[in-house]
């Protein structure tokens, strides 16, 4: 313990101001929470108190290798826990979803709420070795009933496709549109990579603060709402299911090639198999 102790204080004096601590929650179980104060929020870094959010970072510069940034690298495994589902006369595909962070910098959602409609606005601080952050405008923050707790909006599509003989999409049948996630450190990643931190940092789902840890994973099991596909009007057949992670590209991350991935499927009424890829069939 002494030793994960002095490594995550040593990545945490190499990131400087790069840990923000945001002052409020809300009750994730509270379906009605209290406004807010819509006034900027406060932030605490490193344990002294400092200005407001707006006034202690800088305008986000096109990212690049000479700014030093500690970007992170959001990465979204292909679906899991795969099965068919009837409700209301219909019938549902469902899947679980694992986000992770491989980077060397966490990911970080700050809200700051507008009182007019009720959301908050999400920026996205980006850490620098040694050097104050920068922000970076990546949409909203809205309260989901479903869950009862904060989600960052237009986080993540589910769709279904018909495909051609070697792989190729062919045609979408169905899909969710743009979905919402709470982002939080929900299970270390293991094997751990190289930039891993020994603790989490974020672990609650309010409109403050959200984020992935470099090294850490959230999953979404699939009976969530959210976590499924209507498939009703689907008839049987071999079909992919396709994620897409952040969908406008409005994240600045270290690597967008791994926002997208696939499971090739059969289906047959109340059944679904897994298949291989078409090209290694």
């Amino acid at each position: 313990m002494a030793a994960a102790r002095g490594r995550l204080q040593a990545s945490l004096l190499a990131f400087a101001l790069a840990l923000i601590l945001g002052c409020t929650t809300d009750s994730p179980s509270d379906p009605t929470p209290s406004p807010p104060d819509p006034t900027v929020t406060p932030i605490l870094v490193l344990g002294v108190d400092a200005a407001p959010v707006a006034t202690v970072v800088a305008t986000t510069p096109e990212p690049g290798p000479d700014h030093g940034l500690l970007l992170p690298d959001i990465e979204v495994a292909p679906p899991r826990e795969l099965y068919v589902a009837f409700a209301g006369g219909g019938r549902q595909l469902r899947f679980s979803t694992t986000v992770s962070n491989v980077g060397a910098g966490p990911l970080e959602i700050l809200g700051q709420f507008d009182e007019e409609d009720g959301r908050a606005i999400a920026t996205q601080l980006l850490h620098r070795g040694g050097e104050g952050p920068f922000q970076h405008p990546v949409g909203t923050l809205d309260f989901d009933g479903g869950h009862g707790h904060w989600h960052f909006e237009d986080f993540m599509t589910f769709e279904l496709w018909s495909y051609e003989e070697d792989g190729a999409l062919d045609a979408m049948l169905a899909s969710t549109g743009k979905i919402s996630f709470c982002l939080l450190d929900f299970t270390a990643i293991d094997p751990a990579p190289q930039h891993a931190f020994d603790l989490p940092l974020f672990d609650m789902c309010d409109w403050t603060r959200q984020g992935l840890s470099p090294g850490w994973e959230e999953t979404y099991a699939a009976w969530l709402p959210g976590q499924e596909l209507d498939i009703t009007h689907v008839p049987d057949g071999r079909y992919v299911v396709r994620t897409v992670l952040d969908p406008d590209n409005r994240l600045i991350d270290a690597n967008r090639f791994n926002h997208t991935t696939a499971v090739f499927i059969e289906l047959t009424g109340g059944s679904i198999q897994v298949l291989e890829p078409a090209s290694e069939q």
